[in-house]
């Protein structure tokens, strides 16, 4: 018989390959890489010369490795954090620019270090618009 059965055939690993068959480790330390500086899953996909949709299917196969991805993501705040940790305390040396570091901060954490303020509220505001009076020359 020249025929198989269903089952063989699901067997067989079919499609294309992960990566298109680009070097897997080489793919890892690339995405790691870019991740590490704070990329976004598409630039690091970019960076790593995978296509995003590739990527985003790894990632959902892969929890180890999406847990890493968040671990290294924050590499970039702890830096900024301990830059200007170094800057308040005086210390001599302190590598990095203690007011890049805030401002870094006040935009990735800004539950913490954001100037401006969220108030939420459950009462009723309202506003009265006063329209600008219209200058005539005379």
């Amino acid at each position: 018989m020249a025929t198989k059965r269903k089952n063989e055939w699901d067997k067989k690993k079919v499609g294309r390959k992960i990566f298109d068959g680009k070097n897997y480790e080489d793919v890892i330390l690339k995405l790691e890489e870019a991740w590490a500086l704070d990329c976004s899953d598409a630039e690091a996909a970019a960076f790593a010369n995978i296509s995003p949709p590739a990527l985003c299917e790894f990632l959902k196969n892969n929890p180890k490795i999406s847990e890493r991805k968040q671990q290294l993501k924050q590499r970039p705040v702890l830096a900024a954090r301990d830059t200007l940790v170094k800057a308040i305390k005086g210390d001599e040396g302190v590598p990095g620019n203690a007011d890049l570091a805030l401002k870094y901060l006040e935009r990735k954490r800004k539950d913490e270090f954001s100037l401006l303020q969220k108030i939420e509220t459950t009462d009723t505001v309202s506003i009265n618009f006063i329209p600008a009076e219209k200058k005539t020359d005379a």
